[in-house]
């Protein structure tokens, strides 16, 4: 597994992810491991988002309180795991995660580009909507539409 494409979770073909994303992704694996998960679900993205010095700034590009995140996302399931035995190593990443990887690369493409940054993949876990990681970010205030319209503002910004 090379630190350039984490095993489990690839972009869609014709992208690739940030750095950013690279390292909100090597995040997740660790918080799924740190609370004894054997899978990184959409609550170890968002966990990363909020907890992570790195990556955690783009909660508030989005205008939302990276605490508040992982308090909630801390509520949603035990500290002490499931009773699976650990990773190990390996990526298992679920389909909620797969899918908003998917949606987050239509985000990207519909801002004209081909890398998928981590903005994408909030829109991504938004737009997927059901998994847990999604509805934590709706209960704490960031609805699709202005995570859709800041991301628009900072990929014109960046142009």
């Amino acid at each position: 597994m090379s630190a350039a494409e984490p095993a489990d979770l690839l972009p869609p073909e014709g992208f690739a992810f940030t750095d950013e994303v690279h390292r909100l992704l090597a995040a997740a694996y660790a918080a799924a491991q740190r609370r004894g998960h054997n899978w990184v679900g959409t609550e170890h993205v968002v966990l990363a988002l909020a907890q992570q010095p790195e990556v955690w700034p783009v909660l508030a590009r989005l205008g939302v309180d990276a605490a508040r995140v992982a308090g909630d996302v801390l509520g949603v399931f035990p500290p002490d795991g499931d009773g699976a035995p650990p990773l190990g190593g390996r990526r298992m990443y679920t389909d909620r995660t797969r899918h908003a990887a998917i949606l987050a690369a239509r985000s990207a493409h519909g801002f004209g580009r081909s890398r998928i940054g981590a903005e994408d993949l909030v829109v991504g876990l938004l737009r997927e909507g059901g998994s847990v990681g999604a509805q934590v970010l709706m209960r704490c205030g960031l609805a699709l539409e202005t995570a859709l319209a800041r991301t628009r503002r900072l990929a014109a910004a960046a142009e």
